[in-house]
C-alpha cells in the first residue's frame, strides 16, 4: 500500500551521515519509509508490513520502525516536513530498563529552510548522540498538525 500525494516535497538535502525522518500529516505523505511517522485521526502510524501499524504496538512487531542512530558512524538525524512542527521534549522511553541522559549535545531546534526543489519546508536537525547515551532508548515528543506525537530513537555504537 502506497499513500501518495500531490507535489510532495522530496526533503532537504542531507549530509551524509544525516537520517532523514519526514513528518507528514496524512494529506500529504507520498511513499513512507518505516521510520517516517504518519499523523491521522490524532495518532501516530508507521508503514511497516505491508500496512500502516498504530503505536506502540508497531515498535515491537517492527523494530525497524524505530530510528536508530549509530554514535561510532557519527549520524545525525533531521525531522523534516512541509508542515510547521516543535520537539517539545526529549526523554528516556520508557522501553529502556535503565534509562540514559539527555542524548544530544544541545537540544534540536526547528526552524524553516528550503528542500531540494527550492520550496519552504521545516526541519530540525540534532548532533550526533552523546557517548553516555550509547545503548539508550528515547521518545521524541512533536507537536505537528494541532496533534502531540512520540516517536522512538535509539542511540547504538
Amino acid at each position: 500500500m502506497f499513500v501518495t500525494g500531490k507535489d510532495l516535497s522530496p526533503g532537504p538535502m542531507l549530509v551524509n551521515p544525516e537520517k532523514g525522518v519526514h513528518m507528514p500529516v496524512a494529506k500529504n505523505i507520498g511513499a513512507p519509509r518505516p521510520t517516517d511517522i504518519l499523523v491521522f485521526d490524532h495518532e501516530p502510524w508507521h508503514f511497516a508490513g505491508g500496512g500502516l501499524k498504530r503505536h506502540p504496538q508497531v515498535h515491537i512487531d517492527h523494530p525497524e520502525t524505530i530510528l536508530n542512530l549509530s554514535i561510532g558512524h557519527q549520524e545525525k538525524v533531521v525531522w523534516w516536513s512541509a508542515e510547521q512542527f516543535a520537539i517539545l521534549e526529549v526523554n528516556p522511553s520508557h522501553h529502556d530498563p535503565n534509562p540514559g541522559p539527555y542524548p544530544f549535545e544541545v537540544p534540536p531546534v526547528t526552524e524553516e529552510s528550503r528542500d531540494v526543489n527550492g520550496r519552504k519546508i521545516f526541519i530540525s536537525r540534532s548532533t550526533v548522540p552523546k557517548v553516555a547515551a550509547m545503548n539508550h532508548r528515547y521518545k521524541i515528543k512533536f507537536s505537528i498538525g494541532g496533534e502531540i506525537i512520540d516517536p522512538d530513537m535509539s542511540c547504538n555504537p
